[in-house]
């Protein structure tokens, strides 16, 4: 592992110069520097596609906003998702640019981005826009055991995904048309990848992630040095390598089978034929990734008569300095069995106006006016459409001990997560409850959906990791069922949980924030007082002491908890608790 860069550890982010660098070097892009977001300086024809996640992958995702493919890209620290803010004010932009198209979104399979997207589009929504959202699943290296709840992980095969969809918002497909045609390009579509090393976050010394060490190898590692099938000590030749990887892709695992072929879909036909992606993690050559992507080509031919009719080798999504790559295979042919009216080789050869991407390419200059978004400009925080019913006149006091109860708890879920987690639980749910005192109490909030709506942001804003996320999405739900009249105020807290569940696989007896809120929501729908739901809540939490982990990065990398309750579960208890003794 190199650990040598050209910024110092005191340097400040890297990602707004580099995308100021961006749009000098390409003048038909605009730079929203409140959220990291690139558009078009002349908004192009059809829906809108949105993509974004983590920096570190250039030219991933804000490489690829150009004419014919993306029409923004939303950017956040490195290997962290954007902020649900920074999502939510890029869909605003789009849709100031392209007025009543609605949003495409679509981002990895990774659970920061799908619960920061999801908070996203759900304020969008909130507010009328129209937003699908399109999640790239395929990793085949986390097999089906492993990948039940959580599903697999996003790789290469989002840039392949991107391409098609914004050729084919360019052609004339509408919001659905385009959800439909992600989502089954993503069902076809299958990536392994292979580290020969990890990769190193500049500015940092050696992290968790020892080097692997002489010839070793990470057989399926992710793009951020996630473990994958298994490491192989000692390594091995490159022509074993491309025949244990394409074995992943095209055997007949039971785990890792993801991808089928029917005898006509191997060959170029009318219909379609295989797409092949030979991607660069960013630390091997351009001579070895050709010669390597030239071997791929002949096992894919001698051993299983598959013969690819578009080829892509080049590097299309980094992991920083990875000396790694990925294989992808798309079976276009099932595509357009699925989507008779598709051609996804025409939509892969479209034209477009990006220089990163390495495939049929033309390139027109332009610089236009502004478009209607305000360059530099904050985006205004968005009104609710109605206040919702009252705050209760205890709201005050049910606030403040809930609060206390979580800030007194801090040592104890500290001490837990030590044991079971990384050690930050306490600390976030004490940060997050100081927020909300500081912010909320004392105010005049005008009802209990703009209360929901100022407790998301703050959570958001003050918790981060994926339990601020969790409970920012919660409360951005729980305020628009209770801004909608025809939801009765008991059922909001379980149709807004209903609505967290489209956003993580999270469900009781996964080890969770949902194993004390669900028991919560569901007593208060069921009649039963508050005392008695935050009882039933607080009972959630404890019975998380015998349950192991089945969600998060855990899925992955191991662990469980078991033993201790879990530390996010306990906290969402014990300020239930508070709560409900301050009614």
């Amino acid at each position: 592992m190199s650990t040598t860069h050209l910024y110092p550890p005191t340097h400040p982010s890297l990602i707004l110069p580099a995308l100021r660098s961006l749009t000098a070097s390409n003048p038909h892009l605009l730079l929203h520097q409140p959220s990291k977001t690139l558009l078009l300086r002349s908004p192009s024809q059809g829906v809108p596609v949105l993509c974004g996640g983590g920096s570190g992958h250039e030219p991933f995702a804000a490489g690829y906003v150009a004419p014919g493919l993306l029409a923004g890209a939303v950017s956040g620290e490195v290997f962290a998702s954007p902020s649900a803010r920074q999502v939510s004010d890029a869909i605003t932009l789009l849709d100031a640019q392209y007025p009543g198209q609605g949003v495409l979104v679509v981002h990895n399979n990774y659970t920061g981005d799908c619960l920061h997207f999801g908070i996203g589009a759900e304020r969008a929504r909130a507010l009328g826009v129209k937003v699908e959202t399109v999640v790239e699943s395929d990793d085949v290296s986390v097999g089906r055991g492993r990948s039940a709840k959580v599903g697999r992980r996003g790789l290469a095969g989002i840039v392949l995904n991107c391409k098609i969809l914004g050729a084919a918002s360019a052609a004339g497909l509408d919001l659905a048309e385009l959800k439909a045609l992600g989502d089954t390009v993503n069902e076809w579509t299958g990536t392994i990848g292979t580290g020969l090393d990890h990769c190193h976050l500049p500015g940092t010394a050696v992290s968790a992630w020892e080097p692997l060490r002489g010839d070793d190898l990470e057989l399926g590692m992710g793009m951020h040095n996630e473990p994958g099938v298994r490491l192989v000590k000692g390594g091995m030749g490159y022509e074993e390598l491309a025949r244990e990887m394409l074995a992943l892709l095209l055997g007949e695992d039971e785990e890792r089978g993801f991808l089928t072929w029917e005898e006509g879909d191997k060959r170029p036909s009318a219909g379609g034929g295989p797409v092949l992606l030979v991607n660069n993690l960013g630390g091997i050559s351009n001579l070895e990734m050709s010669a390597f992507a030239a071997e791929v080509l002949a096992q894919l031919e001698g051993t299983y008569d598959l013969v690819p009719a578009r080829v892509y080798a080049g590097t299309y999504l980094t992991s920083l300095n990875s000396p790694g790559f990925s294989i992808t295979l798309l079976n276009s042919a099932a595509v357009h069995r699925a989507l008779p009216g598709v051609n996804v080789l025409s939509l892969l050869d479209a034209d477009t106006d990006c220089p990163a991407w390495a495939g049929s390419t033309t390139f027109a200059t332009s610089s236009p006016s502004d478009p209607p978004a305000k360059e530099g400009k904050p985006i205004d925080e968005p009104e609710l459409l109605s206040p919702g019913p009252p705050l209760p006149v205890t709201f005050a006091k049910q606030l403040k001990l809930a609060c206390e109860a979580v800030i007194a708890a801090e040592p104890q879920l500290t001490e837990w997560d030590t044991l079971a987690g990384d050690g930050d639980c306490g600390q976030t749910f004490e940060r997050g409850a100081r927020a909300l005192l500081a912010d909320l109490l004392g105010r005049q909030l005008g009802g209990a959906a703009l209360a929901a709506a100022e407790a998301a942001r703050v959570l958001e804003n003050s918790m981060g990791g994926t339990s601020g996320a969790i409970l920012a999405l919660y409360c951005t739900a729980l305020s628009s069922a209770l801004a909608d009249a025809q939801v009765q105020g008991r059922e909001a807290p379980l149709r807004a949980l209903e609505a967290l569940y489209l956003y993580t696989p999270a469900r009781p007896g996964s080890r969770t924030i949902i194993d004390a809120l669900s028991p919560f929501c569901h007593a208060l729908a069921e009649g039963e007082s508050v005392q008695e739901a935050a009882r039933r809540g607080m009972d959630g939490a404890r019975g998380t002491r015998e349950m192991r982990a089945k969600v998060g990065r855990a899925t992955y990398v191991g662990g469980g908890g078991e033993g201790v309750p879990d530390p996010g579960a306990w906290g969402v208890g014990v300020g239930l608790v508070g709560w409900a003794e301050g009614a």
